[in-house]
């Protein structure tokens, strides 16, 4: 974080990350109660986020474009069109007018997709490969510590000023957010080097996911993860049993283990980037698999401490899973894919977890909820020993250490990085190949 905030690059890309998410989670956390409160029903309350959720589904279209298109230009672009639609809540009136708030998710759902690939994809133009950990562990760090924030101050602005003012704030925090962007200075440009070769649109899409699945390191990693993302998804209902009939608490004390949670995940930020300098990328995301594993296991027992201790831990595991994963993605991913392979990688780990928000439900009705949780505990250490145990994790982590390599301040924002004669070394038959359709 300091390294970041030294460097003009940084400095202006982790305030646009900050603007850019506390205007959307703003507006995410209270459209669903403007809903609730013009409707009544609990369901179309729920639809909000299942509209921004199918938007997101739209992700692979933002990697082809972020992988297309000057990236720098395509976030300036999303931010000021998604400026203009969250506008449109100004015309709501009533009851009558709810499709517009669904119309307006859906749109902030794809915009997302296209925002969140791009600026991913942004990073490896603007940093070079030793500051990825420190910039990927400062996002997650921004992130979630709005959350921890974010649920109050929104139902307190809901409250006090209505949807109407909360949707001008995020206008206005897209608009801090671009004046940002204006002022980055990117030496690589995809899609200012002339055009590019022509190639179906099925190439296209799913150039991201035959990428992961041709390099073993990357394929391992995501099975692997993909058992922590359903673990996070039984989690959501699963809370539910833990504070009633595991802590024998009002369904209102769930908002302390949330709270718990956030700050965990705050910490797994704020050390990822000093635990992947010191250890690997692989490494951290085997102690996120087994942080959640543990944070599991200790919701078992119906007393409050091991309680609050393992909704920490299961917070710390959240930014260290998927912090590892998109630092290896980054490394082993040549620059003219790596929008599509981190917007598959995206749309690969939510889909389960949206499917275990449903299976959890279902669960618990039919099953004792500590029953569930020792099976999450043993399977996210069985994922934890088979990540492990493979070669390509260890040939990866016997690769150069980041400090050995120039920092950014020593070779400043755009400048040239080794990740893609890393990628060589890591998947040279994935990069031979996909570099040629790119």
């Amino acid at each position: 974080m300091k390294i970041l905030f030294g460097h003009r690059n940084g400095r202006l890309f982790i305030i646009g990350q900050g603007f850019s998410i506390i205007g959307t989670s703003l507006l995410l956390l209270t459209s669903g109660i403007w809903v609730k409160t013009l409707t009544g029903s609990n369901s179309a309350a729920g639809m909000t986020i299942f509209m921004v959720v199918l938007g997101a589904l739209c992700a692979p279209v933002g990697g082809v474009l972020a992988d297309r298109l000057n990236r720098k230009r395509l976030l300036i672009c999303a931010n000021l069109l998604t400026a203009l639609v969250v506008l449109l809540l100004l015309t709501v009136s009533g009851e009558q007018d709810v499709w517009i708030i669904y119309a307006v998710m859906f749109c902030c759902g794809v915009s997302g997709g296209v925002i969140d690939t791009a600026q991913t994809a942004l990073i490896v133009d603007l940093f070079p490969e030793p500051d990825l950990p420190n910039v990927n562990g400062a996002i997650q760090t921004v992130r979630q510590g709005i959350r921890l924030f974010a649920p109050i101050l929104g139902a307190s602005l809901f409250t006090s000023v209505g949807v109407g003012w909360i949707a001008v704030i995020d206008a206005v925090m897209l608009l801090g957010s671009t004046a940002t962007l204006f002022a980055l200075r990117v030496a690589v440009e995809p899609g200012s080097d002339g055009p590019k070769p022509r190639v179906s649109w099925f190439d296209e899409l799913t150039a991201g996911v035959r990428h992961i699945a041709a390099t073993p390191v990357l394929r391992q990693l995501v099975a692997a993860s993909s058992l922590t993302v359903i673990a996070f998804g039984l989690m959501e209902t699963l809370s539910f049993a833990v504070v009633s009939s595991g802590l024998h608490r009002p369904p209102t004390f769930l908002g302390v283990l949330l709270t718990m949670e956030g700050l965990g995940a705050v910490v797994g930020g704020l050390t990822a980037g000093w635990i992947m300098r010191r250890l690997n990328e692989t490494v951290i995301v085997v102690l996120g698999l087994l942080s959640c594993a543990l944070g599991a296991a200790l919701l078992v027992a119906s007393s409050l401490v091991p309680a609050l201790i393992g909704m920490l831990l299961t917070g710390v595991a959240t930014p260290w899973v998927f912090i590892g994963n998109l630092t290896v993605g980054q490394r082993v991913t040549p620059r003219e894919i790596i929008g599509r392979v981190y917007s598959a990688f995206s749309t690969v780990l939510t889909v389960p977890q949206v499917l275990a928000i449903s299976l959890g439900a279902a669960l618990v009705a039919a099953v004792d909820y500590r029953i569930v949780l020792v099976t999450m505990a043993v399977v996210l250490v069985l994922a934890a020993g088979y990540l492990r145990s493979r070669p390509e994790q260890r040939l990866f982590a016997s690769t150069p250490s980041v400090e050995s390599t120039p920092t950014l301040d020593e070779r400043g924002a755009g400048a040239a990085s080794a990740s893609d004669e890393r990628a060589a070394v890591a998947a040279p038959t994935s990069d031979e190949r996909e570099g040629t359709r790119s």
